[in-house]
Order: structure tokens, then C-alpha cells, then sequence
């Protein structure tokens, strides 16, 4: 499974270079398996950007 995201963010587990999640950096995505929701990764995402919610972002509209 690969989640990508199109417009830029700064998290720790996206690949700044792609936009893609990065497995070893984020567990959901590591340890996929078939209790693994779509619900369950968005709101894992949405937890690490609350977390990280201090970092520079990308303007609007930068895209990968």
C-alpha cells in the first residue's frame, strides 16, 4: 500500500522529495494489515499533524 500525498506538507513520516508516506515512519502504514482502514490511516495522519502542528508548511499550493 503506498499513500501519497499531492500537495506539499511537513510531517516527519511524509517523504519531502514525493509526498509519499514513509512505512518506517509511520506505523499504520508499516504494520498494515486487514483490520487497517482508510478511516483508521486518516486519522493517524491527522493525529501527526496535530502533533506537529509548531512546523513550517509549505505555502498554499506548492505541489510535489
Amino acid at each position: 500500500m503506498t499513500m501519497k500525498f499531492t500537495s506539499k506538507i511537513n510531517i516527519p513520516s511524509v517523504n519531502q522529495q514525493n509526498g509519499t508516506l514513509e512505512p518506517s515512519k509511520f506505523p499504520l502504514l508499516k504494520n498494515w494489515n486487514r483490520e487497517t482502514t482508510i478511516e483508521k490511516m486518516l486519522v493517524g495522519i491527522k493525529n501527526e499533524m496535530i502533533a506537529n502542528k509548531n512546523l513550517n508548511q509549505p505555502a498554499d499550493g506548492d505541489m510535489y
